[in-house]
């Protein structure tokens, strides 16, 4: 599953912030490196549940085409109450972390970085997070690592994200497990 894939480059580049902050360990030893471990780790990937035809069934009235009580109910577990929407909060989460790094990035960075360092994946509103070249020198680029450890709490809103995020890989999971079993029940359904 794609959106996994990204989440967990977004948690490799936070084990790395995180290590820089707690550890002084330079990503490869390069400052600039470091810099986009912290940026890469604000990237966000909310799920988005795609339901169009089953609202579309549900306000037109016609989820009674569906003749199996069974499987109406679990769509609608699925639709309504199942993993994925109790789990929204967690799954389309933007943490305070986003805002602070990228408040305290200076805006030829950010630029930068938007640039050269992601591909957008086409047809799909996500990006794959590439290493790229320092736009900037040494001594800049550790200034921006102090202006983000300079941050009252950003360690801890980077520790929070990553368990977050932890958090909505196994949320996904099951969400796709749940998936998995509803289409073949429908498929069964179908085969009748």
């Amino acid at each position: 599953m794609l959106l996994r894939k990204i989440i967990r480059h977004v948690q490799e580049q936070s084990r790395t912030a995180i290590a820089y902050a707690e550890e002084g360990e330079l990503s490869e030893g390069s400052h600039w490196k470091t810099v986009l471990a912290f940026y890469q780790s604000s990237q966000v990937a909310p799920y988005r549940s795609e339901d169009t035809t089953y609202r579309e069934l549900m306000n037109a009235g016609d989820l009674s085409l569906i003749r199996n009580e069974k499987l109406r109910d679990a769509l609608a577990k699925y639709y309504v109450t199942g993993t994925g929407p109790n789990n929204l909060f967690v799954l389309q989460l933007v943490p305070e972390y986003r805002a602070n790094v990228r408040g305290n990035t200076p805006s030829r960075v950010s630029r930068h970085i938007w640039a050269k360092c992601f591909r957008e994946l086409t047809g799909v509103q996500l990006e794959t997070l590439l290493d790229c070249e320092s736009p900037v020198s040494d001594a800049t680029a550790q200034a921006i690592l102090d202006s983000y450890l300079a941050v009252p709490g950003l360690l801890s809103e980077l520790r929070f994200w990553i368990t977050t995020q932890e958090t909505g890989i196994a949320l996904l999971g099951g969400v796709r497990g749940s998936a998995e079993v509803l289409a073949q029940r429908v498929r069964d359904e179908l085969g009748k």
